[in-house]
């Protein structure tokens, strides 16, 4: 567990700026928790700004599992993809769940010409995001694909799961979309606020 830390400043040249959780056992027994933490201009040269999981490869993913994102503040953060947070892809097989709650994030950036999730990017087994703030986005370049560029993006292959979003408030955003969501399922979505 990681309770009541604050980052400032942490970069990475490849993924999570300022924490970056690679499972090593079962990850069955393992969940990783993050809770009432503060990462401010926290940068990664590739995904997940502030936080990343997980290792993608031709194979799949590896070393990925449950995480637990708890009443945390992005202020500033900044990554090709998930200015704040960077998902890698979920599988049937190991059921990955990701939780992201009672978060504010403020002014995240996605900085790739594709622009995935400017504080949430995630290809996740099964996520909830629920009563979170994003407030003060704008967009990071005028020539940013307009099909992916948001400020979450998920991306979602499974059809036996469906992403949990529930009162999301976006507030204060000027010209980035507040939700892209490419899944093959239904999606459950309750008490947005635009």
């Amino acid at each position: 567990r990681i309770y009541l830390c604050q980052f400032h400043s942490s970069n990475c040249k490849d993924d999570g700026g300022a924490i970056f959780f690679a499972y090593t056992k079962d990850k069955k027994s393992i969940t990783c928790e993050i809770s009432a933490c503060s990462f401010n201009s926290c940068t990664s040269g590739e995904e997940g700004g502030a936080i990343s999981s997980g290792i993608s490869d031709n194979e799949g993913t590896k070393f990925d599992g449950d995480m637990i994102i708890d009443n945390c503040t992005f202020d500033q953060c900044i990554s090709n993809n998930g200015g704040a947070i960077y998902f890698n892809d979920g599988t049937s097989k190991n059921k990955e769940h990701k939780y992201v709650t009672n978060c504010t994030f403020i002014n995240c950036s996605a900085r790739s010409d594709d622009g995935k999730g400017y504080a949430i990017c995630g290809y996740p087994y099964e996520i909830n995001l629920t009563l979170n703030i994003f407030k003060g986005f704008k967009p990071y370049s005028q020539t940013a694909n307009r099909e992916t560029s948001s400020i979450i993006f998920l991306r979602m292959n499974e059809e036996e799961v469906t992403p949990t979003i529930d009162s999301l408030t976006f507030e204060d955003n000027n010209g980035v979309p507040g939700l892209l969501l490419d899944i093959v399922s239904n999606a459950t979505m309750n008490n947005l606020v635009f």
